[in-house]
């Protein structure tokens, strides 16, 4: 096995704490969760700050079950987790899951870079870095021809409101993950993929598999390069 698909099996194998996390024997995709902001200070904060680790979360959500009072029990399915997550503010947002991602790619050796956390190149770490400074000018580049894409990358979506993170490109579909909630049918933790029709075009103009709660084309609805969307590289990995 070549060193780069080492690497994309560990991730996905990382990945796969929180797109198959076993909630008291329910496997179920790790919840989404986001802090709620007004005028940039948190009104109302989740557990972690919504960036927790797969463990850590899935921890807390059978310690909090355990703890219901028997009026308040309930039959375990996903859609009733998802829903007492939900209430208990319990899950990981976009940024927090592509940060997870990246930080374990550092600890896996990918790179060549010497920065071995992403809490080295980002002050404040995890809970001070959102979509925006993830791809942002300071700390990224983007890349313009998808020949180039490759694990690790950052999909930037919905002018900046969402990520995704790419996890593989065999050029003829890319893989990423994402944790979403409103915006994608499935909720929570989850990947898809993107099927490569034309290398000479835009990402825009590929075949995006994955569909919104109403049945659209994701990457129609919220890829968008006219608002600043793209795939980002973070400097550490040029």
């Amino acid at each position: 096995m070549t060193e780069y698909n080492q690497i994309v099996k560990s991730i996905t194998e990382f990945i796969n704490q929180y797109t198959e996390m076993n909630i008291k024997a329910v496997v179920m995709h790790c919840p989404y969760w986001i802090n709620r902001l007004k005028d940039g200070k948190v009104t109302l904060r989740g557990f972690a700050n919504g960036k927790g680790e797969a463990n850590e979360i899935r921890e807390e959500l059978e310690r909090r079950l355990d703890y219901l009072p028997p009026n308040l029990k309930f039959n375990l399915t996903d859609e009733a987790i998802r829903k007492f997550a939900r209430r208990e503010k319990i899950g990981i947002d976009c940024s927090g899951f592509v940060y997870r991602v990246i930080d374990e790619l550092l600890q896996l050796g990918y790179g060549d870079t010497k920065y071995k956390k992403l809490d080295e190149i980002f002050t404040g770490g995890i809970n001070k870095t959102n979509v925006e400074r993830l791809t942002s000018d300071e700390y990224s580049r983007r890349v313009s021809d998808m020949r180039n894409y490759k694990i690790g990358d950052v999909i930037r979506l919905w002018g900046g409101k969402h990520a995704a993170i790419i996890i593989n490109n065999n050029k003829k579909e890319i893989l990423y993950a994402h944790s979403s909630w409103l915006s994608t049918k499935i909720q929570g933790v989850h990947t898809s993929r993107i099927q490569i029709i034309d290398e000479g075009k835009t990402l825009e103009e590929q075949r995006w598999m994955e569909e919104t709660r109403k049945g659209e084309n994701f990457g129609q609805k919220y890829f968008n390069s006219e608002k600043g969307d793209g795939v980002f590289r973070l400097k550490i990995f040029n």
